[in-house]
């Protein structure tokens, strides 16, 4: 594939030589690169713990500092880990409330993106949270879907995923859950496969 500015000059010369407007041409060629790069990079975001980082520094910072991510993988559950890292932790020493709750939302999110793919968009409608005790360590999010994905994704219309979560506090030296349990969620998400919706307006860029 050529790269984008390659292309966009390959147009600017052409543009003036073939019956179409430059306009057209730039918006045909814009939707295409766009569809083909926001795939491309969803995808990596999902599946690449490199590149999971490295754009998360950029479009998700609290989840890049906070330092979640994906560790295991037990059948139809995925575990995610939140390291006991500053940023993590209050005052007296223990995690905190607000850590433990609002990577909460993004574990469930990065586990559900592995289950429906790239070609979906995620937003979490509800989510009913219950503290059980304190973590003095990492804590690990363990989730299931309680919706049947694969069947819901094969209608091609939009759903509700409906996925419960418990909390542990986790083995040290390991990523296995102790018998501490932290607090448990009951989270609802919407998802919705992007070639149902119609094309988005696409932002003017520079060329």
């Amino acid at each position: 594939m050529k790269s984008a500015r390659a292309e966009s000059t390959s147009l600017r010369r052409t543009a003036g030589r073939s019956g179409q407007s430059w306009s057209a041409r730039y918006r045909v060629w814009s939707d295409r690169n766009y569809d083909y790069l926001d795939k491309r990079i969803t995808e990596l975001a999902i599946f690449n713990p490199f590149w999971r980082r490295f754009l998360s520094f950029f479009w998700m910072p609290f989840a890049y500092h906070s330092g979640v991510r994906l560790v295991l993988r037990k059948g139809d559950a995925l575990n995610v880990l939140l390291p006991f890292r500053r940023p993590n932790r209050n005052w007296y020493g223990d995690m905190a409330g607000a850590a433990i709750l609002g990577n909460a939302e993004l574990a469930a999110g990065m586990i559900l993106f592995e289950h429906c793919g790239a070609d979906c968009i995620i937003v979490c409608k509800k989510m009913d949270f219950n503290f059980h005790a304190n973590c003095t360590g990492p804590a690990l999010y363990v989730a299931r879907a309680k919706t049947d994905i694969e069947e819901k994704l094969a209608t091609g219309r939009p759903f509700e995923c409906a996925m419960e979560m418990d909390v542990f506090q986790a083995e040290k030296g390991t990523n296995e859950p102790s018998r501490k349990r932290v607090g448990s969620c009951d989270m609802s998400f919407s998802v919705t496969q992007k070639s149902y919706l119609p094309r988005r307006k696409r932002p003017v860029m520079p060329v």
